[in-house]
């Protein structure tokens, strides 16, 4: 009975510990641990055994938050978007043992990447700096909090029907959750201001209290120095309350299994059906783009899911910077947050967008139609980026605002301070650009999203050191020879134009180069 039940979860552990990928993550992980451990010693006027506790907790916060729905949100959703659902139902798969074959896995080789950190994390303890039990209290936190995203991605996965949909409602409540608490900060500062005091307590409370479930309050009170809690740990706020969402929500999920996956291919022939019999429309004259638009970027429903996550993402940032005493300087950390999350997002849909058709074998397929390579590359890449529109909507009108405010204000700006403004938009747009050109061709080479987005960010990390050096020489070569600062900034900025312009241009020519023997084979 137990081992009907778990025959799922068995083949993913195996298949798991087959690859090769599982093993190098934690390989990876493990040396940027010791690189850390380096770095925290030879940090003057620093402890090191905090340093590099404050680097491992923030460092897989930051790593559970973006990768864990991406992880966890197609573990049910994949199966519909391969039409392989109805085939394991009628192979009398239960949904627990779909579910926990599904999960499981991804939870344990999530587990394992933080447990692989565990025996170097206690090198902190002998630096000096930290207890024990603030080590301890700090991974408890972690791993409740990716139980309680596990278990919510996994019911956002059981409920929609592609995974972008999915791991998009995820990604908007995490938003929601993690903004939450100064929002209420903010509200109830607001009220007290205008006198009323009773309901202004009474919401400021309510953050308070939600502050306590959140992982980005909870960690500073671990790396404290005045840390003092032994077993209050595993009855601390946010340990309970995670741990029982996250099985909350995968009960839910078992339950509900059945619910909201009833017949899918019956649902699907019922939606093409009535699209036939409703209202004719014409056909739209790219095809490639509209395939991309609702299959790689989930159509107008994930667009609009996007619009309400970035809305409350820039609103709740705002207003919560503004009331705590920020002033102006909430719009610039809105701002921020949206470019990074662009970025992410641009990222995946570029990756997704060429892996897919590389691992479904549909691309010397694709590649009968009578376009060039170029044609198609670009047909798909729009219509991943198409989806991106709410985002980068936002990202016009901080834009715009900086520009009226550039424009005010540019009579106090001499042409130094202009140049470098000017120099660092167009250097991060290039930079941005080289990365993606990165991530497209890891893409096309390993033919895995995953490896694709990891592989450009350590080449970016090592490829920016590489490429400022050369720039740093030149430059402090001409400052021997006397040359002034706006000469050296000019020189500076065309040597690194010259650079990154000509990686770009290397990086598009075999990525475009790999397509095409991919497409003669």
């Amino acid at each position: 009975m137990i081992k009907q039940s778990l025959a799922l979860t068995e083949r993913a552990l195996r298949y798991d510990a087959r690859t090769r990928f599982g093993h190098l993550l934690r390989l990876l992980v493990a040396i940027s641990v010791v690189a850390m451990l380096f770095i925290a010693v030879t940090i003057p006027n620093q402890i090191p055994g905090r340093f590099l506790m404050q680097f491992l907790m923030y460092g897989n916060a930051v790593l559970i938050t973006f990768m864990a729905p991406i992880y966890f949100g197609n573990c049910i959703t994949e199966e519909k978007e391969e039409k392989t659902l109805s085939l394991l139902v009628l192979a009398n798969i239960r949904p627990v043992s779909l579910i926990g074959g599904k999960v499981l896995p991804r939870l344990l080789s999530l587990g394992l990447v933080l447990l692989v950190q565990i025996p170097f994390a206690m090198l902190s303890i002998t630096l000096g700096g930290v207890l024990l039990q603030q080590l301890l209290a700090g991974y408890l936190a972690l791993f409740s909090y990716l139980l309680a995203i596990a278990g919510f991605s996994t019911l956002m996965s059981v409920i929609f029907k592609r995974s972008s949909t999915a791991i998009g409602m995820v990604m908007v409540g995490l938003i929601s959750f993690h903004v939450l608490p100064s929002l209420l900060w903010a509200i109830g500062t607001g009220l007290n201001s205008v006198g009323s005091t009773r309901i202004g307590a009474f919401v400021h409370d309510a953050g308070n209290w939600c502050s306590a479930l959140n992982l980005g309050m909870r960690l500073p009170v671990v790396t404290e120095s005045t840390f003092a809690e032994r077993w209050e740990m595993f009855l601390s706020r946010q340990f309970l309350v995670s741990c029982c969402f996250g099985i909350f929500c995968l009960v839910l999920a078992m339950v509900s299994f059945s619910w909201f996956n009833a017949d899918p291919e019956a649902e699907v022939i019922r939606q093409k059906r009535s699209r036939l019999i409703g209202t004719s429309q014409r056909v739209w004259s790219w095809p490639l783009v509209w395939k991309d638009y609702y299959l790689v970027g989930g159509g107008h429903q994930m667009a609009f899911i996007k619009l309400i996550g970035y809305t409350l993402l820039i609103g709740g940032t705002f207003i919560a910077v503004t009331f705590s005493g920020g002033g102006p300087e909430g719009l610039l950390v809105a701002c921020w947050w949206l470019v990074w999350i662009l970025t992410l997002e641009c990222q995946f849909l570029l990756a997704s967008s060429l892996s897919f058709e590389l691992n479904d074998r549909t691309w010397s397929s694709l590649a009968i139609l009578p376009q060039n390579v170029p044609t198609l590359v670009y047909s798909k890449v729009a219509g991943a980026m198409l989806s991106m529109w709410p985002g980068l909507a936002w990202l016009s009108v901080f834009l715009t605002i900086g520009l009226v405010a550039l424009v005010g204000g540019g009579g106090n700006m001499n042409f130094k301070e202009f140049f470098q403004v000017v120099i660092f938009l167009v250097l991060g747009g290039l930079y941005v650009l080289t990365y993606l050109h990165f991530v497209a061709f890891y893409a096309v080479w390993s033919k895995n999203r995953w490896l694709a987005m990891i592989g450009a960010f350590a080449t970016m990390t090592v490829g920016y050191c590489i490429m400022v050096c050369p720039v740093a020489i030149l430059m402090s070569l001409f400052s021997m020879v006397g040359p002034s600062e706006s000469a050296m900034l000019v020189l500076g900025a065309a040597v690194l134009l010259s650079l990154v312009t000509g990686l770009i241009a290397l990086l598009h020519y075999r990525t475009l180069a790999m397509l095409t023997e991919l497409q003669n084979d």
